[in-house]
């Protein structure tokens, strides 16, 4: 599987570097590039999908990709559903799949009623916000992310040269966000500017004094920043004389706490709640080591909540959520604003004391998140909106569309490769998996397309690093229809 086993000097390095192949290229400045939501060419306020620098060069991938693809005599790759690398993800699209069959036609999970007006809307929102449209779009989402950023890195990063070039770029990249966020915080307590959300946007795009470089809003900037982290402690438990500098850890840290994201916060806790589980079942040492690292995880959380005025200021109004969801009162402004992710966990409550346990346990069908958010604001927020709300929080889409079990599972497709990786890592091995729980965590909370890049460059490390000790190598090999070991 490796094209380049031998060490490299500098200047091999550089000279292979140079032979990398452009199909290569885009597609790594492509997954580089699809975090910094700063670039922004065009607003989707009626297809749902903003169009940016990264799907241009997405584009263009899959236009050489494609062509490459059809010009070539040899034999099409198709990736196989039943790899074992992928199985986890084939499980979750199957529960899906029945689920959303039971909510269309069982339990009328996509019906919608109450605000279901869309005169101000163009021809295309309005198919996109359909109760069997919107479904279908969310469908092509998850296809799209699974074989564009999980499939594809196995058959395109398989060299130590490609691999080199990629964590080479990631961490200048890293470097060039964090010079950016915070002299973007400089410049505003200078009163000189400040970095909008996105290019296209002035005063609309006013974050406040919070950490977000170019990457969008803070918590798109909260998920990035763990992502980055990862392949730092992954490139030192891959390469021997890799280090993770301290000071770019804390500043890391010191980024996290600017951005002031009540997401980034929560999805720090079920981080946290994922290091403890998965300590608890290791030694006494392991055992101890995960109190010390959940206790500074929630130590971070706690000050991220107490040092933001807005982060208490949402605490203060969920200490009344529960009240105001049983009394059936109309929810304050800041709570109507965030309803879409917590309005289909109401849903669920009700579910289980109506003793109607399918749903919550096996889901009410993918898209059906925005459906029961339609039906739900009429009744608890005042002057609601028309369209479909679509909740920012991974985890609410995920327990409610797929269930407590379809959750499982959905954990499940990307612990399973980042066990099997520090199986075979020698060293690093904690720092790694501590490192995934909280980007797991954080994009639980907040919807990112990191996780998935994460999943797919672990999947192309296991399948192509040449580990010095490797009884799996065959096994991992076999992702395709075509290789007929599986």
């Amino acid at each position: 599987m490796i094209n380049n086993t031998v060490q490299l000097t500098n200047g091999d390095t550089a000279n292979l570097s140079s032979k990398l192949s452009l199909k290569f290229r885009l597609y790594v400045w492509s997954i580089l590039f699809d975090p910094m939501l700063f670039f922004v060419l065009s607003e989707g306020a009626d297809a749902g999908v903003n169009l940016t620098i990264a799907r241009l060069v997405q584009a263009a991938f899959v236009m050489v990709f494609g062509a490459k693809l059809l010009l070539s005599s040899s034999a099409w790759v198709v990736p196989n559903p039943g790899f074992f690398l992928y199985r986890y993800f084939t499980r979750y699209v199957l529960l899906l799949a029945v689920a959303s069959f039971a909510g269309m036609f069982v339990f009328d999970t996509y019906t919608l009623g109450g605000l279901r007006t869309y005169e101000d809307s163009t021809l295309i929102a309005q198919a996109l916000r359909g109760q069997y449209s919107r479904p279908f779009f969310e469908v092509v989402i998850l296809f799209y992310y699974f074989l564009y950023f999980v499939v594809l890195p196995r058959y395109l990063i398989k060299s130590q040269e490609e691999f080199r070039y990629l964590f080479k770029w990631l961490i200048r990249v890293l470097y060039f966000m964090l010079f950016f966020g915070f002299l973007d915080l400089v410049i505003q307590l200078l009163g000189w500017g400040y970095i909008p959300k996105h290019m296209i946007q002035t005063q609309a795009g006013y974050v406040g004094e919070r950490f977000h470089a170019f990457l969008g809003e803070p918590r798109d900037a909260f998920p990035y920043l763990l992502f980055c982290l990862c392949f730092l402690y992954i490139r030192r438990g891959l390469v021997p004389d890799s280090k993770v500098s301290l000071l770019l850890v804390t500043l890391i840290s010191l980024a996290l706490l600017c951005t002031q994201s009540g997401s980034g916060a929560v999805g720090l806790a079920f981080g946290a709640i994922g290091i403890a589980i998965y300590f608890s079942f290791r030694s006494l040492r392991k055992f101890v080591l995960g109190i010390v690292v959940v206790a500074a995880v929630s130590a971070l959380t706690v000050l991220s909540v107490v040092l933001s005025p807005r982060l208490l200021l949402y605490v203060d109004m969920f200490s009344d959520l529960w009240d105001i969801l049983n009394t059936g009162e109309k929810l304050p402004v800041l709570l109507g604003m965030q309803s879409a992710n917590f309005l289909p966990f109401w849903k669920m409550w009700t579910n289980l004391m109506d003793f109607n346990f399918v749903p919550v346990f096996f889901g009410s069908g993918i898209g059906s998140t925005s459906i029961v958010n339609n039906n739900l604001s009429a009744a608890y927020i005042e002057d609601a909106s028309s369209q479909l709300m679509n909740p920012h929080a991974q985890i609410t889409r995920i327990a409610y569309e797929s269930g407590i079990f379809g959750f499982l599972l959905y954990v499940m497709v990307f612990y399973y490769p980042v066990k099997m990786l520090v199986a075979k890592i020698p060293r690093y091995r904690d720092s790694i998996v501590i490192s995934f729980f909280l980007l797991l965590g954080v994009s639980l909370g907040h919807r990112s397309t990191t996780i998935f890049i994460y999943l797919g460059i672990v999947i192309s490390v296991l399948s192509n690093w040449p580990f010095e000790s490797d009884h799996t190598r065959n096994r991992i090999a076999d992702g395709s229809i075509l290789d007929q070991q599986s």
